[in-house]
């Protein structure tokens, strides 16, 4: 659901819905799935696929990562990135609770756009 304080904010609520939308066009095996984009009374919604698996910032919890990984992590994360923008999705911010590995993608980092 989007944050009740953007679902509030008119200029934040659309800005959301056009990137919502932009990331829905976008098909990428380490960008999450955005299946629908929709409005229940006063509730906004996603859907969105869903991803087993810890956050970044959960991994990196329990000490550093292995070079490897973080090599593998860091080119997967930059590829959506550059995947991203060139559809016009522009984020800000990149931060470790947005990017989930998923165990069931064999170690894929996925980044999961939210607002």
């Amino acid at each position: 659901m989007l944050p009740r304080i953007a679902a509030l904010d008119p200029v934040l609520r659309l800005r959301a819905e056009r990137e919502a939308r932009t990331v829905a066009g976008i098909s990428h095996p380490h960008i999450c799935a955005l299946f629908d984009i929709g409005r229940e009374g006063q509730i906004d919604y996603f859907v969105m696929e869903f991803l087993e698996g810890e956050t970044l910032a959960d991994r990196l919890a329990h000490g550093r990562l292995p070079f490897s990984l973080v090599l593998t992590f860091g080119t997967q994360i930059a590829d959506a990135l550059a995947a991203a923008h060139r559809c016009g999705a522009v984020r800000p911010s990149c931060m470790p609770t947005r990017h989930r590995w998923n165990r069931c993608r064999r170690g894929q980092c996925r980044r999961r756009w939210s607002t």
